[in-house]
C-alpha cells in the first residue's frame, strides 16, 4: 500500500506541477490578453484621433477646392470686365477723335466765315469812307 501511497503522491505531484506550469501559462495568456486590450484600445484612440485629422483634412480640401474654383471664376470675370474696358476706352476713344474732328472743321467753318465777314466789314469800311470822301 505504501508503494501505491507513493505513486499516487508521485502522480499528484506531476498533476501538481503540470497544474502549476497550466496556471503560469494561464497568467502569462491572461497578461497577454490584457495587454493586447491596451494595445487595442491605444490603436482604436490613434483611428479616432486620426479619423479627426482626416476630416479635418477632408474639409480643408473641400474649402480649397472651393477657393480655387472662385479665384477662377473671378479671374475669368477679371479678364471679361477688363475686355469691357478696353472696348469702352477704344469707343470712347473714336467718340472722342469723332468730337474732335468735327469741332477742328468747326473752327475751320467759323474761321472761313470770320475771314468773309472780315472782307465784308472791309469792304464796307471802303464803301463808307468812298462816302464820305464824296459828301466833302
Amino acid at each position: 500500500r505504501e508503494a501505491e501511497y507513493i505513486k499516487q503522491i508521485k502522480e499528484l505531484s506531476l498533476l501538481n506541477e503540470k497544474l502549476v506550469e497550466k496556471e503560469a501559462k494561464f497568467q502569462t495568456v491572461v497578461q497577454e490578453n490584457e495587454e493586447l486590450k491596451e494595445k487595442e484600445s491605444s490603436y482604436h484612440k490613434k483611428i479616432e484621433e486620426l479619423s479627426k485629422v482626416n476630416k479635418i483634412f477632408a474639409d480643408t480640401e473641400i474649402y480649397l477646392k472651393r477657393s480655387t474654383q472662385e479665384n477662377e471664376e473671378l479671374r475669368e470675370r477679371e479678364v471679361d470686365y477688363l475686355k469691357n474696358i478696353e472696348q469702352l476706352a477704344k469707343l470712347q476713344e473714336n467718340l472722342l477723335v469723332k468730337e474732335l474732328h468735327d469741332m477742328v472743321l468747326e473752327i475751320e467753318d467759323l474761321k472761313a466765315k470770320d475771314g468773309l465777314a472780315e472782307k465784308k466789314i472791309e469792304e464796307l469800311s471802303n464803301l463808307n469812307k468812298s462816302l464820305l470822301a464824296k459828301e466833302r
